[in-house]
This record gives C-alpha cells, structure tokens and sequence, in this order.
C-alpha cells in the first residue's frame, strides 16, 4: 500500500495557447488522434451494446450521441489532467456479461479505481503478468464472439467487410486499423455490386474520413 502520487504537477498544464499557435502544423496530428479516438469508441460501445442486447430491432444503439458526449467529456477531462487517454474499453463486455447494465456499476466501479490507488504496487505486479490479463482477453473474445453469428454472410457486400474488419485488427494490431479497412471497402464492394442504393450518407462520410486518416497517418 501507499499513497497516491501527487498529480498537480501536470494536472491544468496543457500549453493550449501554443497549440492554436501552430494549429495548421498539428491538424495532421489531430486528425489522426481524432479518427483514432472516435472509431476506437465505436468499436467497443457496438461491441458492449451487443453483448448487453441493447440493440433496436433496427440493430442500431438508442441515445448512442449520449455515450459518445460522455467518452467525449471524459477524454478531455482526462488529458486536461495529464491522464492516458480516458475512453471507452471493450474489456467492459466481461461486466455486462456478469449482468451488470446500469449507471450504479459505473458508480461502484469508480469507487473501485479511487481504492485501487492506494493499493497500486501490488495491482500493477498483478496486472503485468501476462497469463492474468491474456486470460482476461480470451474470456472477453469468447464473449465477442458471439456476435458473428448474425452477420449476414451469405451476402459478400456484408460478409467481406466483416471479414476484412475482424481480420484486420490482428494483422494491423490496431482496432482502427481494422475497422478502417472494413469501412472503406463497404461503399466500394456495394458499387460494385450494384447496389448503391443500400449506402446511406455515413457510409461515404466514414469511408472518406478514414480514406484521409491512413492518408495522414502514412503522411506523418
């Protein structure tokens, strides 16, 4: 045990002035942290959502906007105050599959992590062992993985993306990347296919967007 580090030291120390200061040099950077950022979240809140059974008939997350304002807020908040990045992480699926699906296992959960710093010599010992957390991964997986039944593989235009996304986080060893691949063949095998007309106005705008991202990203 122990306590806590003192943070003030680089807590409200971001230099803000100097990033608008040289703003047309870092939007590469930004861009980059943002696509990054935003379809990280969506990977894992689809991912969650579904193991939770929170989809629509539609298939689709109700009052999504609300989950991304709240990863939004924390992100920032979290950087203000010097932090890693503070988001969304997939590994809450092993929660909701313990049952957990309300506001209250946020709450209990943060109660939890204000505890866990003054115990952190003997959690960080814990958590650096390798067969601990890879065990950890593979139940998560398994719960993961459930959701590849209801892909509609008998349709290309559907089932080659999936393939490509699901394939692609392992050999690029980034979810972005993975996702990315997936995104931007989507409106391109569509074409292809004939079948424009299934696209909607956020298939175009994300593959665009994550076209310009790996443009950047190879361009840093």
């Amino acid at each position: 045990m122990g306590l806590p580090a003192n943070p003030m030291p680089i807590v409200f120390k971001a230099d803000i002035g100097t990033v608008f200061r040289h703003i047309v040099e870092l939007l590469p950077l930004i861009f980059i942290c943002f696509f990054m950022d935003m379809f990280d979240t969506m990977g894992a809140i689809i991912g969650v959502a579904t193991s939770a059974r929170l989809l629509n008939e539609n298939h689709e997350i109700e009052r999504i906007e609300k989950v991304f304002a709240a990863d939004a807020a924390a992100t920032v908040a979290g950087a203000l105050c010097g932090q890693s990045t503070v988001t969304t992480y997939l590994e809450s699926a092993a929660g909701v599959e313990a049952g957990g699906k309300t506001g209250l296992v946020a709450v209990v959960i943060s109660i939890c992590f204000l505890l866990a710093m003054f115990f952190a010599p003997i959690i960080t010992a814990v958590a650096g062992y390798a067969p601990v957390t890879s065990a950890a991964l593979v139940a998560v997986g398994v719960m993961m993985m459930e959701s590849v039944a209801k892909i509609q593989w008998e349709d290309y235009t559907e089932g080659v993306p999936a393939f490509l996304i699901f394939t692609g986080i392992p050999f690029s060893n980034s979810i972005i990347g993975g996702i990315a691949l997936g995104i931007i063949v989507y409106p391109l095998i569509k074409i292809c296919s004939g079948r424009s007309r299934d696209l909607n106005w956020f298939s175009w705008l994300s593959a665009a967007f994550l076209t310009l991202y790996l443009v950047l990203l190879n361009g840093r």
